[in-house]
């Protein structure tokens, strides 16, 4: 993670609700927006956000959460996960995507994981860009 990046995390970490005991469930906040600001027809999509153990790549996610989106940006939501499942030395990272609910294929999608702190306070705001300009390189 980059200097930058942390700084920022530590920054906005005073912003926004996050609970958690040490092997409770916890809770972790934030807006999901994306570029170009297109509008999303209800009923057509759903956003998707995975809570990520970066240190044990490849494992199934900490925890997930879906909901279907349409109209206005930015779209907030909210990921539940079991605290005991929270390593304490682990890396921890969000991802986001919008995808078609017909085909379930992501059109929008965080270019880079966004780094957080599960049991401290995070702010967190994920961007999403076309998923074909991140699977391109562009």
């Amino acid at each position: 993670m980059n200097r930058l990046a942390f700084a920022a995390l530590i920054l906005l970490s005073a912003c926004a609700p996050v609970t958690t005991s040490p092997s409770g469930p916890g809770t972790i906040s934030g807006i999901v927006t994306y570029t170009p600001a297109i509008p999303l027809a209800p009923g057509t999509a759903e956003v998707h956000v995975s809570l990520i153990d970066g240190t044990a790549p490849g494992l199934p996610a900490v925890a997930e959460t879906s909901q279907p989106v349409g109209g206005q940006i930015p779209i907030a939501f909210t990921i539940d996960y079991d605290g005991s499942a929270i390593v304490r030395d682990h890396h921890y990272y969000l991802r986001a995507e919008i995808r078609e609910i017909a085909t379930g294929r992501a059109t929008l999608a965080t270019a880079e994981d966004v780094p957080v702190i599960p049991g401290m306070l995070n702010a967190v705001e994920l961007t999403l860009q076309p998923a074909t300009t991140i699977a391109t390189g562009e």
